[in-house]
């Protein structure tokens, strides 16, 4: 598999998101790092901050995700790969209910 050179990783501070990230950089690829939650992204990446730049952004903004990626762009050159696993999840539905028979 060949990993991009650039890439941005939206919900980078937990989970599936900071998971992808580290591999990503585990295969040399210069990272724009996205969440909403600007503590835990820092924490996140505190080892390797000379390799991610990394945005605080509430991705429910349309506004908000041009101007991120517009900055992503400045400081890695180019994008190669968009990897998206910011969410927001208010239910389970239809997971959470049982369906009758």
């Amino acid at each position: 598999m060949t990993m991009p050179k650039n890439a941005i990783v939206t919900g980078a501070a937990s989970g599936v998101g900071l998971c992808c990230a580290r591999m990503l950089l585990g295969g040399n690829t210069q990272l724009a790092v996205i969440d909403i939650q600007p503590a835990a992204l820092h924490a996140a990446f505190a080892d390797v901050r000379d390799r991610v730049f990394s945005q605080t952004v509430d991705i429910a903004e349309p506004a908000a995700c041009k101007a991120a990626v517009e900055a992503a762009i400045d400081a890695l050159g180019r994008i190669d790969a968009l990897l998206h696993f910011a969410a927001v999840w208010t239910s389970l539905w239809p997971f959470s209910h049982s369906m009758k028979e």
